[in-house]
């Protein structure tokens, strides 16, 4: 016998539709609440805080995530994906100073647009394996970068060499040595990418010490 009621049913699929539409207008409604507190600072909302924040009741807020860490990793994801899309990387030219200063600038841009929500990612990456997968695989397209950007001056370095001074140029224009500078010791933006590129240009002018 054949069930009238199927997807082929205009009207049902219709419904279907809408309803799927509203499931995910909300579940982003929610990502977005959750990300508005993150850049005011609150890097451990409740969910009555997120509920309120997007409009909706506590009691709905995990039909649309399996628990809290998916909340938190899926709403980080999300936050990536659109600074990925916003900031474009274009191989630079130049002198290697003028290079060094265009990766620094680059870092810090990427540094600063992440604010609160890098923080959030770091504190969470040790307990979520999924979220501590997807910062890895963005540390390994921001150590392309270095190479591409210095390409040339990588070029007639042993595997050994080449690997320490990818590590020290990483290091020296980190998530976590950008907010040294910035918040910690309190330095203006144009400082801390000048004191980076400083670095940079220092290291590989003085490979043969690696």
């Amino acid at each position: 016998m054949t069930n009238s009621a199927t997807t082929d049913d205009p009207a049902r699929s219709s419904g279907l539709d809408g309803r799927h539409a509203r499931y995910e207008a909300n579940r982003l409604l929610v990502l977005d609440a959750l990300l508005d507190l993150y850049y005011e600072g609150n890097l451990s909302p409740s969910s009555l805080q997120i509920s309120q924040r997007a409009g909706l009741s506590p009691r709905s807020l995990f039909r649309y995530f399996d628990d809290l860490e998916d909340l938190v990793r899926s709403a980080v994801k999300r936050e990536f994906e659109r600074i990925g899309t916003e900031l474009e990387w274009s191989t630079p030219s130049g002198t290697l100073s003028e290079r060094a200063r265009v990766v620094s600038e680059w870092r810090a841009r990427l540094f600063d647009t992440t604010g609160w929500v890098g923080v959030v990612a770091r504190i969470n990456e040790h307990s979520n394996r999924q979220m501590a997968a997807e910062l890895s695989e963005g540390r390994l397209k921001t150590r392309q970068i270095i190479e591409d950007a210095f390409a040339v001056e990588f070029s007639d370095l042993d595997p050994s060499t080449h690997m320490h001074l990818l590590a020290a140029i990483d290091t020296a224009t980190s998530f976590e040595a950008y907010r040294l500078l910035r918040y910690d010791i309190g330095l203006t933006r144009s400082s801390a990418v000048a004191i980076m590129a400083t670095t940079i240009r220092s290291i590989l002018e003085k490979k043969e010490n690696f």
